[in-house]
């Protein structure tokens, strides 16, 4: 098993080892400490293929699952027209580099 932990170390779930096995047919973990520096928002962030409104992205930011939307009540947006094959997702805030990012496709 895989464990997600905070920035504090307390564990938040676990996941399994294998992303297939799970259903998932994409993943990208991007570790906190592992970035050069922020994320900007509105800035494209490269995920795994998925289709914009097919309602398969679960993205987790430092262990926490985020909403993809307007920026009034989300996290992200997907970005591409609905229904079209994307790589790109908008964060609405800047994310520091000391986060987790998790995106699975499912």
């Amino acid at each position: 098993m895989i464990r997600i932990e905070d920035k504090n170390g307390s564990v938040q779930g676990y996941l399994p080892d294998s992303p297939s096995a799970a259903g998932i047919i994409g993943e990208l973990f991007s570790a906190a400490g592992t970035r050069e520096g922020i994320v900007a928002a509105g800035a494209d962030f490269t995920v795994p293929p998925y289709v914009v409104g097919g309602h398969r992205l679960e993205i987790f930011l430092d262990g926490l699952l985020c909403a993809a939307g307007a920026a009034e009540n989300a996290q992200y947006a997907e970005v591409g027209s609905t229904g079209t094959q994307s790589t790109i997702i908008r964060w609405h805030d800047d994310i520091p580099a000391d986060y987790d990012i998790l995106v699975r496709v499912i």
